[in-house]
């Protein structure tokens, strides 16, 4: 008879299948490591159903409290936002200036003649200065 090809020392013969151990051990071994998982799951639901059951008067109780003090927090924050947009356009309002002082804003368009309009006096002629 004739060895396989597989068959050898450099090439060990294949296992087909699970024995009947192994799925033993896979299977303690699961539950071993399910088994704390599910008993923290369960505990933390109880304590959150209970802690809700107790709370829900308090809840009920300090609900104007609780609703203004979201309307107070809503308020600072739209407060905050709104500082931060006229803060933004400060500081673009600042670099224009900026530009315009160095000469590299104004370039002979619409923001030029602006300028010029708000500068000069009605009924006077504008002077172009280079």
């Amino acid at each position: 008879m004739e060895p396989h090809k597989t068959d050898g020392p450099d090439h060990p013969p294949k296992q087909t299948g699970l024995t009947r151990s192994t799925v033993i051990y896979a299977s303690v071994a699961g539950f071993a490591v399910s088994a704390p998982l599910l008993g923290m799951t369960t505990f933390t639901l109880l304590a959150t159903t209970t802690l809700l059951l107790i709370t829900s008067p308090l809840l009920f109780i300090f609900s104007p409290l609780i609703l203004s003090a979201g309307f107070v927090l809503a308020a600072s924050m739209v407060g905050f936002a709104s500082a931060a947009a006229m803060a933004f356009c400060g500081v673009y309002a600042l670099g224009w200036v900026v530009r315009c002082a160095r000469g590299e804003g104004l370039e002979g368009g619409f923001e030029e003649r602006r300028v010029v309009e708000m500068v000069t006096e009605p009924g006077q002629k504008p002077v172009r200065v280079a």
